[in-house]
C-alpha cells in the first residue's frame, strides 16, 4: 500500500511529464506527409545539393542516394541540420542527428557499390525556418571495403603482397566490430614484415593471428597508423596466419588504409666455427701466480644465419672458480670472448670448450690441459735392505691421477706398489748401493690419455749392514713402583689392585764415538749421547726386578728429510 505522499509525488510527477509533451507538440507541430528526394549520382566529379527551406518545417523527408554508375564511387557527403533530426541508414550513420535544439554538421566519406543505394531522413521541427542542407561531391573510387568479414571467411592473400580499403568504425563492438580479415600460408618458417598506413587523424589497427586463434586473444604484432606508415615484423613458423584491419572513431565514421607484405625465410645455421689465438692450450700451478688468458672467436654458418649463438659450454673436471670467461656471445652471429685461468686452488686436468646455437648445433671442441705437478716426500728411512718413502704427497691439485713410485733398473723404470695411503716400502735393496728413484703424479687429458707431470727424482744410499760395536751395557736404578692414576677394581673379588711398573737406567758403552752426524736409538728412543757413552732411563710394564728383558740398540743419523738407520742389536739384560 502506497502512502499519501507517495500518491501525492505520484500524480505530480504524471502532471509534469503532460506539459513536457504538450510543449513538444506545439513546437514540432502534427508532421506532414513523408516525402522523398533522390540525388542520383551518374557522374564522377560531380556535386549534388539538397537545401531544404521553410517549407519543409514539420515535415518528414527521406533523400535516397544511388550511385547511378558501372564503377564503385567514393562519396563525401556533408550534412548540416538546424532544428531537425536525421535518421541515416546503416552505412551512413555517422551523419545520424538527434538533437532539435542543437545545429550540426556532419562531414565524412563512404565508398558505394555500383547501383547501391542508402538514405537519410531528415524530421524538421514545426518552426524549422530553413538552412538544413545535405551536399555530396562523388569521385571514382580507388579503394572499397576489401577482405573477408569474418575471422574464418579472411580473405586470402601471399605472403608478398598490397592491400588496401575502406573500413567502417566500431562503435560499442570494439575496434574489430566491423574488421575485414586477410589470412596467408607460409610453407617455411618466416620473419614476416608488415607495413601500415591509415588516414590522417584516424588511427587503422591491424594484427596477426595464429588460425586456430578465433577469439583474437593474442595477437602476434600489432600496428597503429593514423599517416604515417608503420612497420613491424615477426617470427612465424610454418602455418595459416589471419590479419584483422580495425577502426574506431565516431560511429559510422570510414577511415582508408593500405598495408604490404614481405620479408624472407628463415636461414637456419648449418655449423658453428670456433677457433683459438694459440694452439697451446696448457697450463700449469704457475697461474696461481701468473694468470693464463686464451682468447676464442666464434661464428655460425652461414654467418647471416637466423639461428644465433647460445652460450659458450665448458666441460671437464677444472673448478669452475678456476677460470673466469668474459664477453657473451648469446644473441650474435659472431663473437669474441676469453678464457683467464687464474686462482689459488689448482686443479689438474682438462677442459673442453665449445660454443653452442640456439638450434642446439656444436662447435669442435679446444681442449685445455692443466698439468699434473710435482710429488713431495715428507720423509725417507733408509735402512741397508729397505728404503721407505714416508708421507708421499701429490703437489696438492685436485684432478690427479695419484703419485706413482719408481725404482731405476737399467734403463728401466720399475713402478713400486704403494703400502698404504701415503706409503711406499721399496725393499730387498743391497746395503751401502746408491738408488734412483722418480716420483710422478699424472692428469687426464679431453682424450683420455693420462699424461705425468715433473718428476720428482731423488738417489738414495742404502746403509751399511752393520750392527753396533757395543761395548758394554750397564743397569742401574732398578725400581719398582705403581701409579694410582691406573689402579683396576676387579668386580669379582671385590677389590683394587694396583698397576705396576718398573723403572731402569740403561749405559750403552760403544767401542768408538760415533760419527758427528750420528745418534743412537735405544728401545726406540733418540738418545744424544756423551763421547761413545749413551744412557737413557726406561720402563716396563709390572713387577720385573730381577728378571730379564731385551734391548734394541740401532745407529741413527739425520740429514734434511732421510733419515738413515743402521741394523738392530738386540741384547738381553738383567734388571737387577
Amino acid at each position: 500500500m502506497y502512502t499519501k505522499a507517495v500518491i501525492g509525488k505520484r500524480k505530480l510527477q504524471m502532471m509534469f511529464l503532460t506539459i513536457l509533451m504538450f510543449i513538444g507538440l506545439l513546437a514540432w507541430g502534427v508532421p506532414a506527409a513523408a516525402q522523398t528526394k533522390n540525388i542520383i549520382c551518374n557522374e564522377y566529379g560531380k556535386n549534388y545539393s539538397i537545401i531544404f527551406n521553410s517549407e519543409y518545417k514539420k515535415s518528414t523527408t527521406e533523400v535516397v542516394i544511388k550511385n547511378a554508375t558501372s564503377g564503385k564511387m567514393k562519396l563525401d557527403i556533408t550534412v548540416k541540420t538546424v532544428r531537425t533530426k536525421t535518421y541515416p541508414s546503416d552505412k551512413l550513420e555517422q551523419f545520424s542527428w538527434n538533437d532539435f535544439m542543437v545545429s550540426g554538421k556532419m562531414s565524412g566519406y563512404i565508398v558505394m557499390e555500383p547501383g547501391e543505394e542508402q538514405t537519410i531522413e531528415f524530421l524538421f521541427r514545426s518552426d524549422y525556418a530553413g538552412e538544413s542542407s545535405i551536399r555530396v561531391t562523388t569521385s571514382k573510387a580507388t579503394v572499397s571495403e576489401n577482405g573477408g568479414k569474418t575471422f574464418k571467411s579472411a580473405k586470402k592473400i601471399a605472403v608478398n603482397s598490397e592491400e588496401k580499403g575502406v573500413i567502417r568504425s566500431g562503435d560499442s563492438g570494439g575496434i574489430y566490430q566491423y574488421a575485414r580479415y586477410f589470412s596467408f600460408t607460409t610453407k617455411e618458417r618466416r620473419q614476416q614484415t608488415i607495413s601500415l598506413a591509415g588516414e590522417k587523424g584516424k588511427k587503422v589497427h591491424v594484427s596477426i593471428y595464429r588460425k586456430d586463434d578465433t577469439g583474437m586473444k593474442s595477437p602476434l604484432l600489432t600496428l597503429t597508423s593514423d599517416n604515417a606508415e608503420k612497420r613491424g615484423s615477426v617470427w612465424l613458423n610454418p602455418g595459416t596466419y589471419v590479419i584483422a584491419v580495425g577502426f574506431r572513431k565516431s560511429p559510422g565514421m570510414y577511415a582508408s588504409y593500405r598495408f604490404r607484405l614481405g620479408g624472407r625465410n628463415y636461414i637456419p645455421a648449418t655449423g658453428v666455427s670456433l677457433t683459438c689465438n694459440t694452439n697451446k692450450l696448457t697450463i700449469d700451478s704457475g697461474i696461481t701466480r701468473n694468470p693464463k688468458t686464451f682468447t676464442f672467436t666464434a661464428a655460425t654458418i652461414p654467418a647471416n644465419s637466423d639461428d644465433k649463438l647460445s652460450n659458450i659450454l665448458v666441460g671437464g673436471n677444472i673448478r669452475s672458480d678456476m677460470y673466469e670467461i668474459k664477453g657473451a656471445v648469446k644473441g650474435k652471429n659472431k663473437a669474441t670472448f676469453t678464457i683467464t685461468y687464474k686462482g689459488y686452488r689448482y686443479t689438474a686436468g682438462n677442459n673442453t670448450i665449445k660454443v653452442k646455437t640456439s638450434n642446439g648445433l656444436q662447435s669442435k671442441g679446444f681442449s685445455v690441459f692443466a698439468k699434473a705437478g710435482t710429488p713431495s716426500v715428507y720423509k725417507y728411512y733408509v735402512y741397508p735392505n729397505q728404503i721407505e718413502f714416508y708421507g708421499v704427497r701429490g703437489s696438492g691439485a685436485s684432478g690427479t691421477h695419484g703419485v706413482n713410485v719408481y725404482l731405476k733398473s737399467g734403463n728401466k723404470w720399475i713402478k713400486q706398489k704403494l703400502q698404504s695411503n701415503d706409503s711406499v716400502i721399496v725393499k730387498k735393496l743391497k746395503p751401502n748401493t746408491r738408488y734412483e728413484f722418480k716420483l710422478t703424479e699424472a692428469a687426464k687429458r679431453s682424450d683420455g690419455k693420462w699424461i705425468e707431470g715433473k718428476p720428482l727424482y731423488r738417489s738414495i744410499q742404502t746403509q751399511k749392514n752393520t750392527k753396533p760395536d757395543v761395548k758394554s751395557i750397564k743397569v742401574s736404578n732398578v725400581k719398582e713402583d705403581y701409579s694410582w692414576k691406573w689402579m683396576s677394581y676387579s668386580s669379582t673379588s671385590g677389590k683394587w689392585y694396583k698397576s705396576y711398573y718398573t723403572r731402569y737406567r740403561v749405559t750403552v758403552t760403544l767401542k768408538k764415538k760415533l760419527p758427528a752426524n750420528h745418534k743412537m736409538e735405544i728401545d726406540g728412543h733418540l738418545v744424544a749421547g756423551k763421547g761413545n757413552q749413551y744412557t737413557i732411563n726406561l720402563s716396563i710394564g709390572g713387577r720385573k726386578k730381577g728378571k730379564s728383558t731385551t734391548l734394541t740398540v740401532q745407529t741413527y743419523s739425520e740429514k734434511g728429510n732421510i733419515y738413515s738407520y743402521g741394523n738392530i742389536l738386540k741384547k738381553k739384560i738383567q734388571l737387577k
